[in-house]
């Protein structure tokens, strides 16, 4: 299975140009799940649920529009990095130095749910003490300041994170493709999961 993998990567252009089109394609794919997702909670919360709704709001006012530009844009800053991480997951996969697999029969549909359920706990370890430790005084100006501009924050502040903390989050693809057996679909469950 690697072989077709490598032999897909080869069809999409050498010198590099597969790498941008396959980061691409991740930040496209997980681009469009946040869309859905924030864009969803926004319709229904600001829009057309918003008097009903507005009672039950911690802080009354709702986010102006530059507030809200601003947790998109870092959204969109973010899925760029989860698909920059991801494809350099993809290549280290492609050079077997990972645990992902391709071929469905090589671990059965059990264990494609079990993993998913795996990735999610160990997902939320890693998010506990990674979030932790990004409020530490001396790293949380450099990681997770950007977060925290979102003091009325509105459905678009899910991935609004700075370039380093994007890192950090996005850094569950390869501590799970390294350490345990996982189908790209399995993770692709695991992420829809995740941002809803």
């Amino acid at each position: 299975m690697r072989e077709q993998l490598f032999h897909k990567f080869n069809e999409l252009g050498s010198s590099g140009e597969w790498f941008l089109k396959f980061v691409g394609g991740i930040a496209v794919s997980d681009g469009l799940r946040y869309l859905a997702w924030a864009g969803s909670a926004w319709l229904f919360f600001y829009v057309l649920f918003r008097r009903r709704w507005s009672a039950r709001k911690i802080v009354p006012e709702f986010p102006s529009p530059r507030e809200m530009g601003r947790e998109i844009g870092f959204s969109v800053l973010t899925v760029v990095i989860y698909g920059v991480v991801g494809a350099l997951t993809m290549l280290a996969a492609m050079r077997g130095w990972t645990r992902l697999y391709f071929d469905m029969t090589a671990h059965g549909w059990a264990w494609l749910w079990f993993s998913v359920a795996l990735t999610i706990l160990i997902h939320d370890t890693y998010f506990y003490w990674t979030h932790r430790l990004m409020h530490h005084p001396k790293l949380f100006r450099h990681f997770h300041r950007v977060h925290h501009l979102s003091t009325n924050p509105s459905p678009w502040a899910a991935y609004a994170f700075g370039p380093l903390e994007a890192v950090v989050q996005a850094g569950i693809f390869p501590l799970v493709a390294f350490t345990l057996p996982i189908h790209p679909l399995a993770f692709l469950i695991f992420m829809t999961w995740q941002i809803t």
